[in-house]
């Protein structure tokens, strides 16, 4: 059954398909993306919904990747710029 799913996933990326996971939990996060990232010669972009869930994933990737191949890109180290366009004056 894993070998099943996991060669599904495989022709699923090698034809650039969106691929929706559900259902795992805990490390079997961290296994997967692994296991994808090893048949894959690109990087891989992992997007979470929370800072906390990044510091949780990027610990478990770390038992399966060298740490040095993981980076952290969190939203508050971004600064976004907002305009009210509305008082924007061109001239």
């Amino acid at each position: 059954m894993q070998e099943k799913l996991m060669d599904s996933l495989r022709e699923g990326l090698q034809n650039r398909q969106n691929i929706l996971l559900t259902g795992l939990s805990g490390s079997a996060k961290a296994f997967l993306l692994t296991e994808i990232l090893k048949n894959q010669s690109q990087k891989l972009l992992c997007l979470v919904p929370g800072e906390e869930k990044a510091y949780d994933l990027a610990r478990d990737l770390e038992a399966f990747v060298e740490p040095e191949r993981l980076f952290m890109f969190l939203a508050r180290d971004f600064l976004f710029m907002k305009e009210n366009l509305s008082t924007l004056e061109v001239g």
